[in-house]
């Protein structure tokens, strides 16, 4: 169980409030912390024992979210200079929005355009199964592999035409977060192969070097 993220949270609620100051409840932060600022809206009972140490996040990302929202909090403390009612919840929603939205982009920024692996008319590459048959998906602004590499494009091509699947690279408009892109065909399923083999034996030897 990691109660890190937790703790974190509950030590922040207490510098948020002030030297002196009791800290800001979690019945409060819970008010601030939900969707569309988190993916999902976790109930004041489920947050409080995550506080208290006794239960995790179900997931790192969502613990990324709760995170984000706090250091949202701070940001807003520290442009205005002065101690925030945290308790005017409808008051702070737009502007702690943004400080959000602005520190997101700062940790996973956006990539405005990707390539993605056209399969058929209607359906792209999400990735491969185990058994080495191709996983589609029409989604492809939010479940297909999308790549800013053209060169791991194209091999991801290439391997997909060597298995029988017809396949093409197609640029396309839609943001998606950087930590959504694929940087390896090995994080969609293939095997590891020689164009990644090689690199990772520049980034071996490129390592060795400035040591």
């Amino acid at each position: 169980m990691n109660v890190a993220p937790g703790i974190q949270i509950r030590n922040g609620l207490k510098q948020l409030a002030g030297d002196g100051q009791p800290p800001i409840s979690v019945a409060l932060f819970a008010a601030h912390a939900s969707p569309p600022l988190t993916q999902k809206r976790l109930s004041q009972q489920k947050l409080n024992q995550i506080v208290r140490g006794l239960e995790d996040f179900d997931s790192p990302d969502d613990a990324q979210d709760f995170l984000r929202v706090l250091d949202g909090m701070f940001c807003l403390q520290d442009k205005t200079g002065l101690p925030i009612n945290w308790g005017a919840v409808p008051e702070l929603r737009e502007p702690l929005a943004k400080a959000v939205g602005a520190l997101h982009n700062q940790q996973d920024p956006v990539e405005v355009r990707c390539l993605y692996v056209r399969l058929s008319r209607l359906n792209f590459l999400e990735g491969l199964r185990g058994n080495g048959s191709v996983i589609e998906t029409q989604n492809y602004h939010s479940d297909g592999a999308a790549f800013i590499d053209f060169r791991l494009a194209q091999e991801c091509v290439r391997r997909l035409q060597k298995l029988g699947v017809t396949a093409q690279i197609e640029p396309l408009t839609y943001p998606r977060r950087r930590s959504t892109i694929t940087r390896s065909l090995e994080q969609i399923g293939f095997p590891a192969g020689e164009l990644e083999q090689k690199e990772i034996e520049h980034d071996e030897l490129r390592t060795e070097t400035n040591s």
